[in-house]
């Protein structure tokens, strides 16, 4: 099967958010991709967000997206907790 490798970097930039409101806890960025490599290649996108009071204060750690051959998405999360909560 044929396979290509390389490298890409991202470039975040804040957007306006759709909901303007004092009060609003959304937000949005827009995603550039410049691929190197095997590949040429540029890509666009755009990221969505809600904030909220966060109830996991402290958490840290590492978290890995995998996308199996079949197109299958999962994830390995490994983590620590403040010894409070």
């Amino acid at each position: 099967m044929p396979r290509a490798t390389g490298t890409f970097d991202v470039k975040l930039s804040p957007l306006p958010a759709y909901d303007s409101t004092p009060d609003t806890k959304l937000g949005r960025l827009s995603l550039d991709k410049q691929f190197h490599g095997d590949l040429d290649a540029t890509s666009k996108g755009e990221m969505l967000s809600a904030r909220t009071n966060d109830q996991l204060v402290g958490l840290s750690g590492n978290l890995a997206i995998i996308i199996a051959p079949d197109g299958k998405h999962s994830y390995e999360f490994e983590y620590t907790l403040p010894e409070s909560l």
